[in-house]
């Protein structure tokens, strides 16, 4: 037993009487995302600016770029060595890898990439220019979300079912749950499956299961041939196998024949009471991490499996185009979204059903969508027009058409409501192709929305499955509800605040034994209570500084030595992580000044309200240090040598809205932090 767990790389050491469980965690706060920023951008930063508060984004977790310039579009190759790159060194260099699940783009970033001198590379370029369907065409965020194939210059992007994440129909679990040779041995036992050869099948899907511990498909294969045997105990093993990874659904189990020699045994009853009591025509919404792997039929890859990985991506707004949103609409519904976070709004999600080929290619898949929609007490209506009229209640809207006057039919959206409409350009933006841009609906007050960003042909997998909106009722973020239901995605430009979660539960809990600025000498302890009883959380994350650091058993105490911290300004951040699939999020931010050695650095400003072009005057000071340098952010603005000293600062370097910037003194080779010095800059 380990009685100290050493925590925080010397920060934090956790008196526990056990070793840490194994734990996952999933749903998305600030601290999982990057928000990446043209710094030459007004509109970049100022929409920046207003978010990172709105949100409470840490600072580490901001980048600035430079050298973006103001275009609606750029080649593949600029966008891996232009963003791409600077992005992933600047995460590494933080030491941010073990957190980041979202990248998110302000404004002032191009929407439309071209994918030619990629394609050029491949071995079928030929045939690949002439598929008019794929095309050389992506978008920004889609290129993010595909970003570890993306930098290896794999085309797997440009697919039809390149995005593994998505819950898809539970008909496609048992078909291709693997990649490479693996699949090839698990086509081999499925053969045999179909041959009725059990025993020959259990010998191809057994080895498999020893490489790839807790794989949910290979324990239930294993089930039902066991089963087509008559060897109750061996199946009734796999099948509770099976249950610990991640499994169907009773009803499912209930109508596979495969079981049905067993079904009467008492053990066989008992085990099928550890699946889910849910429906089953598409695999459960599932909260999102970038380390996770995902399996061809949307099965997390477990052990040493492999699969495909992720990075979550929108893009905050589109304002320095034309056909786009002003900053100020922009605000408007981030601002909307952020409020909206757990509010349970009561309103109707709206499905328009016409002739139309831009409707008539989702109307197949309302069916299921309307029925879970229902089971979660949301009302559903679907419309015989083209644009809902007159509806003051719009919690969620699906539509078809080409062009449309939103305004003209007298509807109001509630805050935090998904609207996309499927269309040929309804993502390309900077030029009129005279279709209704995704903007407008933005512009009525949406928290996201969708477009494609070339002529995508009525093709259901490059468009939200009507599912975006089960997702998004059962709790999930914005960013997630979108790529759980886009099978090919890599044409479509998502716009708007990915962390939304109106529909969300977050478990609360109370935090002990720190006060906000509280100065602390020595040792600290902190006790950390769910307060829905200790089931409601798994577990809760600790953050220093916005980084990462470890995650914390429900009912441990934490301890930390305060000497091991540099005197000054620090944050403590406390995430607790809900105990169910979706895993939903909730924290505290505690911020504190650290003692033990009299050390620490003042920052001053001539004032704390200022016109946007005009200079800032600062004052700094530290005793006894080599030098200090002044942030935002992430970013070094600008720095004097010795103990004291005077900095001017151009506003526009900082950007409209409410901001923050701080000092960092070095004193005898230790970096001391000052509490931001909080800001507004006006126009």
């Amino acid at each position: 037993m380990q009685s100290v767990y050493a925590l925080f790389a010397g920060f934090l050491a956790l008196f526990i009487s056990a070793c840490m469980p194994t734990v996952s965690d999933a749903g998305g706060t600030a601290e999982n995302l990057i928000l990446v920023v043209n710094a030459e951008s007004a509109s970049s930063l100022n929409i920046a600016n207003h978010y990172i508060k709105w949100r409470k984004v840490p600072p580490k977790n901001v980048i600035y770029l430079t050298g973006i310039g103001n275009v609606p579009s750029m080649t593949i190759v600029d966008f891996r060595e232009k963003i791409l790159k600077p992005v992933i060194s600047e995460i590494r260099r933080r030491k941010l890898s073990a957190q980041i699940d979202y990248i998110v783009y302000s404004s002032g970033f191009p929407t439309r990439l071209s994918a030619t001198k990629d394609i050029e590379l491949d071995p079928n370029a030929d045939q690949i220019k002439k598929n008019r369907i794929l095309r050389g065409v992506l978008s920004t965020n889609a290129a993010t979300y595909y970003l570890p194939i993306v930098m290896q210059k794999q085309l797997g992007y440009l697919s039809l079912n390149g995005n593994w994440y998505m819950r898809q129909s539970t008909r496609n679990l048992f078909r291709r749950p693997f990649v490479g040779t693996a699949q090839d041995e698990y086509q081999t036992g499925l053969l045999a499956v179909r041959n009725q050869n059990y025993t020959k099948a259990i010998e191809s899907f057994q080895p498999l299961a020893e490489r790839y511990k807790d794989n949910f498909v290979l324990s239930y294969q294993l089930a039902r041939c066991y089963a087509q045997l008559e060897k109750a105990d061996k199946a009734i093993q796999w099948l509770e196998m099976a249950a610990r990874a991640g499994s169907p659904t009773r009803g499912f189990i209930a109508t596979d024949t495969n079981f049905d020699s067993i079904r009467s045994n008492a053990a066989f009853k008992k085990v099928v009471q550890k699946f889910p009591d849910a429906s089953f025509d598409y695999l459960p919404s599932q909260g999102f991490r970038s380390r996770y792997a995902w399996q061809p039929n949307g099965v997390r890859a477990m052990g040493a499996n492999t699969g495909r990985k992720y990075f979550l991506s929108t893009m905050l707004a589109v304002t320095t185009f034309k056909n786009v949103n002003t900053d100020a609409e922009a605000l408007r519904y981030l601002k909307s979204a952020v409020d909206a976070d757990a509010t349970k709004p009561r309103g109707k999600f709206y499905f328009t059903k016409t002739g139309d080929v831009r409707s008539k290619t989702r109307i197949p898949n309302f069916p299921v969508a309307i029925s879970e929609l229902k089971k979660l007490g949301h009302t559903v209506e679907i419309v015989a027009a083209h644009v809902p009229k007159d509806k003051h209640d719009i919690v969620g809207c699906l539509i078809g058409r080409s062009r449309w006057n939103w305004a003209a039919f007298n509807n109001k959206i509630l805050p935090g409501a998904i609207c996309e409409n499927l269309t040929s350009f309804g993502g390309v933006l900077g030029v009129d192709k005279n279709q209704t841009p995704l903007t407008d609906f933005l512009r009525h007050g949406a928290a996201g929305s969708s477009g494609t960003t070339c002529e995508p042909y009525a093709i259901q997998a490059k468009f939200p499955h009507p599912m975006i909106h089960v997702h998004y009722a059962r709790g999930c973020s914005l960013a997630e509800a979108f790529y759980q239901s886009i099978q090919g995605p890599f044409q479509l430009l998502i716009v708007g605040d990915p962390l939304c979660q109106p529909f969300a539960s977050p478990q609360p809990f109370k935090a002990s034994g720190l006060t906000p600025n509280q100065q602390v000498s020595g040792r600290v302890e902190i006790e950390i209570t769910p307060e829905n009883g200790q089931d409601s959380l798994s577990h809760f994350e600790l953050f220093t500084d916005g980084v990462f650091r470890a995650n914390l058993p429900v009912g441990r105490k934490v301890t930390f030595d305060s000497r091991e911290l540099s005197d000054g300004y620090h944050e403590l951040r406390i995430v607790g992580v809900a105990n169910h699939q979706i895993e939903t999020r909730s924290r505290k931010i505690i911020p504190f000044i650290v003692n033990n050695s009299q050390q620490s650095v003042k920052i001053q400003a001539s004032s704390a309200k200022l016109v946007l072009g005009r200079k800032l005057q600062l004052s700094v000071e530290a005793t006894g240090a080599a030098s200090i340098a002044v942030f935002q952010n992430g970013r070094k603005i600008d720095s004097v040598k010795g103990a004291s000293g005077k900095i001017e600062v151009s506003t526009s370097i900082l950007g409209e809205g409410p901001t923050s910037i701080y000092a960092v003194a070095e004193i005898n080779g230790t970096k001391i932090e000052s509490k931001p010095l909080e800001l507004t800059i006006s126009r």
